[in-house]
């Protein structure tokens, strides 16, 4: 139910969700079918001091709780999730079952532009994002920076094979708009191996380029301190 009564500036919203178990809703989340889900949404004030509250729940447990906050322009997004047992292995091996998330959108004097932060943490990985979005315009994007720390990566390895990393940090940019966003990443002695028993250090840059459904990917980038016991095995003596 939304009601936003004409000649008064106030939106309230009281809505639910069911996915019964075995429904495409869990299993596109990652959540494993043998589970019901309930979703709640409400909220209601002024559009200027707006205040709302999402959680979710699996059976009769609460897995996630949100506040959303809108005031003088401002928007303020805080999240908890904690899956429990009901997330897939494979879910939790990605992205772990605790993770906190928050997002700021603040305006600037200037009203094309708006200030913007967004920080999630997780068991596996961390991760912040700093830029510049348009409300005028939400295609725009003015350079929006982000860090983000890979604290496991066990399953990563797993899509990788026969190559392992260690846990590694990457940092970057992304430019443009919505529509044909440029992602630059960038990173710098991550620990690679192969399985063969060959190690080294590597570095560089990739960026992406989404454009009408297609994917462009230009790469730079070194290899260094190669080494390991297969590789001395493969060079003759009378070179080493």
């Amino acid at each position: 139910q939304i009601d936003y009564p004409k000649n008064k500036n106030t939106l309230s919203v009281n809505a639910n969700i069911s996915a019964p178990r075995g429904g495409a809703i869990g299993a596109f989340i990652g959540i494993s079918p043998d589970y019901d889900i309930q979703a709640h949404l409400e909220g209601s004030g002024p559009t200027g001091n707006w205040a709302g509250q999402f959680t979710a729940q699996i059976n009769d447990t609460e897995i996630a709780r949100a506040s959303l906050r809108v005031k003088d322009k401002a928007l303020a997004l805080r999240a908890n999730l904690e899956a429990v047992d009901f997330v897939q292995d494979e879910t939790v091996t990605l992205f772990g079952k605790i993770a906190t998330l928050s997002l700021d959108v603040q305006p600037t004097e200037d009203i094309s532009i708006a200030d913007f932060s967004a920080s999630l943490s997780a068991e596996t990985l961390k991760f912040n994002a700093t830029g510049q979005l348009s409300p005028i315009d939400m295609k725009i994007i003015n350079r929006v920076e982000y860090s983000a720390e890979i604290l496991e990566t066990q399953q990563l390895n797993k899509m990788l094979q026969p190559l392992r990393l260690e846990p590694f940090e990457l940092t970057g940019y992304v430019s443009g708009d919505i529509t044909a966003p440029k992602i630059t990443t960038i990173f710098s002695d991550m620990l690679v191996a192969h399985e063969a028993g060959v190690g080294m250090k590597a570095g560089g840059q990739i960026e992406t380029t989404l454009l009408g459904g297609s994917i462009s990917i230009q790469t730079t980038g070194t290899l260094e301190n190669i080494a390991g016991k297969a590789l001395a095995q493969s060079i003759p003596d009378s070179v080493v």
